[in-house]
């Protein structure tokens, strides 16, 4: 399946096995990150579909994890596990929750709730590889409303000051969070990018729901010769693909009913 082509299974997904659970779900965040970890599952992340079986793979974490069910689309959609596996999703005594519980037989590879907490684990993850002398890639994706936490800079610093070059952040700059639009909440913005300039991160700026330049700013992190992690920022559209669901913070975690499935499902 062509990377195109994945996006729109895996949105599909997202909006049918959320329904389909019966509970809320994190819309929102998990359209807005879409296309992102499609390009990276689909292009350029090496690991096998159990990563139980090796350490000497790239490593995926969520850092943002209240969007797991955008993670556990693509995942689906992978071969990581298969549908029945995927139904179980909000159900009893499922392993497929409304955050990530480390599983490495089904490809996840961290359990996240704490925002924050998954950035730090991939900046020890990253350190601890080239301290082994392994070029494996660290990816991670965090939002803007999660870098309200002051956990996220001392691991920016961590990572600056140690080189990892083998870390690549993607920031999910949809605008909004919990509590609403993150410019009233904490208002930082464009202001990111002069953030992570100050603290020794390479940056590249894009149109984060642009597949383009989500493959360029990806192939760029993978050839890149400076000894310095990578920050992807992402300007993203919050429940992008679905028209009633952009820029509508009342999907940030919401239920489908049926009749709005109906109208939906056809995307």
């Amino acid at each position: 399946m062509n990377t195109s082509n994945l996006i729109k299974k895996a949105r599909k997904d997202i909006i049918k096995f959320g329904f389909e659970s019966g509970g809320s779900s994190h819309y929102g965040g998990a359209l807005s990150m879409l296309d992102f970890l499609c390009v990276l599952y689909n292009e350029f992340l090496i690991q096998p579909k159990d990563l139980s079986k090796t350490s000497n793979r790239d490593y995926f974490i969520l850092s943002k994890g209240h969007s797991a069910l955008g993670l556990y689309s693509v995942l689906f959609n992978k071969n990581y596990f298969d549908e029945d596996y995927f139904k179980t999703y909000l159900q009893n005594e499922t392993d497929l929750i409304a955050h990530p519980i480390q599983n490495l037989k089904k490809g996840i590879e961290s359990s996240n709730g704490s925002l924050g907490q998954g950035i730090s684990m991939s900046t020890g993850i990253a350190h601890a590889l080239l301290n082994k002398g392994l070029d494996n890639k660290v990816y991670c994706v965090v939002g803007d409303g999660e870098c309200n936490e002051g956990i996220v800079y001392e691991a920016l610093n961590y990572a600056s000051h140690y080189k990892l070059k083998n870390l690549c952040v993607f920031l999910d700059l949809n605008g909004f969070q919990n509590d609403g639009s993150s410019k009233d909440v904490l208002d930082i913005g464009l202001k990111y990018k002069k953030i992570f300039e100050s603290i020794g991160w390479e940056i590249n700026f894009i149109k984060g729901n642009n597949e383009d330049e989500i493959r360029k700013s990806l192939s760029i992190f993978n050839m890149q010769v400076n000894e310095k992690p990578f920050v992807i920022i992402g300007e993203t559209t919050k429940g992008c693909g679905v028209d009633v669901m952009e820029n509508n913070n009342e999907w940030h975690h919401n239920k489908i009913s049926k009749s709005f499935y109906e109208q939906i499902k056809s995307l």
